[in-house]
């Protein structure tokens, strides 16, 4: 009979690790103004705007973002961060209060209006 108890516990400690660890995928998308502006997250390329990230909800996290297109100035220092969200993931305080400390997540949607390097110069922006 103890050992079918330390069964069950183990495997319900087991089932909540796994709940607690994985995350939630999450899909952010980044836009720019204009469109076609290459993405970089964390230095690693991503593509074209808009174009959508994914990402796992879990403790809060930072992201560096380097956004570039020619002609115009580059957005080198852009930091976001996942962060706690007052939303559904408050539910989770009714099961407990661990499991919304590991719901952090980026926001749905950035945009980025790029700077022409030479006003009098920049191609128009595409609608």
């Amino acid at each position: 009979m103890q050992r079918n108890s330390f069964l069950a516990r183990a495997a319900i400690g087991l089932l909540a690790a796994v709940v607690l660890c994985s995350g939630c995928a999450q899909t952010t998308r980044f836009n720019t103004e204009p469109e076609e502006a290459d993405i970089y997250v964390n230095g690693v390329p991503l593509g074209k705007s808009p174009k959508n990230y994914q990402s796992r909800s879990g403790l809060p996290k930072v992201y560096y973002v380097k956004v570039e297109k020619p002609g115009y100035k580059a957005l080198k220092d852009v930091t976001i961060e996942s962060t706690y969200r007052a939303d559904e993931s408050l539910v989770l305080l009714l099961f407990g209060i661990i499991p919304y400390f590991f719901s952090a997540r980026l926001e749905n949607d950035y945009t980025w209006v790029l700077i022409p390097e030479n006003p009098q110069e920049a191609p128009p922006a595409a609608r």
